[in-house]
């Protein structure tokens, strides 16, 4: 990245240690009508930090059940409205009804906040070569804006065996046609 935002930013790395020593974050942006740099500094601490933030969690699981439903309700809706390529309004609905929203956002946070429940971030990449005799398929949609499809990539390199599958008109979902065929298409192999 260049320009002004690279060049005006504080210690990225110095703030990554402060939000994982307090939980917290807050950005006070003055700038705003003259393209400051609190938006950017928001999605780094967001994209970096977001497993040591104390607010989602207590947004989800506090006393206030209206504000327990909205940030689920948001959680929830971002999510549906992001996974597939196309825009679905009806899925985007429907993971923003209330039991659904709280549950789906409540689990999810809670996986991030246990890190997947993996003793390190590399973990499956790092032990990946236990599966080097195993085979598999690695499906992931081109435009997955949950996952990058670099992470993909990585598995396949440290498991080569595995099929590699990127499906070109496709974003997370499982739902969506090109993913479904190839997840059809992958059990079929291995049932014969």
């Amino acid at each position: 990245m260049t320009g002004v935002v690279e060049d005006c930013s504080p210690d990225e790395e110095l703030l990554v240690e402060s939000v994982k020593k307090t939980g917290r974050c807050l950005i006070i942006e003055e700038g705003w009508p003259f393209n400051g740099v609190g938006a950017e500094i928001a999605y780094r601490m967001g994209r970096r930090c977001f497993d040591d933030l104390d607010a989602p969690v207590e947004r989800l699981t506090g006393a206030d059940k209206e504000v327990q439903l909205t940030a689920a309700r948001a959680w929830a809706t971002w999510e549906g409205s992001t996974i597939s390529l196309l825009p679905d309004a009806a899925r985007a609905a429907a993971f923003g009804e209330p039991r659904y929203a709280l549950a789906f956002a409540r689990i999810e946070c809670h996986y991030f906040q246990n890190r997947g429940f993996f003793d390190r971030d590399d973990q499956l990449l790092a032990n990946a070569t236990r599966l080097k005799d195993v085979p598999g398929v690695i499906v992931h949609g081109r435009y997955d804006l949950c996952t990058p499809a670099s992470t993909a990539f990585e598995l396949h390199q440290a498991w080569p065996l595995a099929d590699y599958r990127i499906v070109p008109d496709s974003g997370h979902a499982m739902t969506e046609p090109g993913i479904v065929h190839e997840l059809v298409s992958a059990t079929e192999r291995f049932k014969a």
